[in-house]
């Protein structure tokens, strides 16, 4: 699907609240070796404008909230379209990363465990 198409469809509140909702269905516990805090997301559309959203991380669960976080230890910035295919497995992160297409600010521990975090398998060695 081309960028416009992914934002008008899944990008709206209803696609992204159902991403949102399944990423914290997912969590594991285990991953997160311990941490708890917030993980804000920076998602820009085509259209300028930035939808932000927040993982508020616990020792047992991750719960999704849809304003932007008030003292992340990560923000994952990057394109709406980017995102929804990075949620459904159809991109890879080192390689947003490496084209300048997503970036990060805050724990880069804590970047590397977001994938295991959500239930995406490690990558293999």
């Amino acid at each position: 699907m081309s960028d416009r198409l992914l934002e008008q469809t899944i990008g709206r509140q209803p696609g992204l609240t159902l991403i949102f909702r399944t990423m914290a269905g997912e969590f594991v516990p285990a991953a997160a070796e311990g941490f708890s805090g917030e993980i804000a997301y920076e998602l820009t559309g085509l259209d300028g404008v930035l939808r932000s959203r927040t993982m508020r991380i616990t020792s047992v669960a991750a719960v999704p909230v849809a304003e932007k976080a008030a003292d992340p230890a990560l923000t994952i910035k990057l394109g709406l379209a980017d995102f929804i295919r990075l949620s459904a497995g159809e991109a890879d992160p080192v390689t947003l990363l490496m084209g300048e297409r997503m970036t990060l600010e805050g724990d880069f521990m804590l970047a590397a465990k977001v994938g295991a975090m959500f239930g995406q398998p490690l990558p293999e060695a």
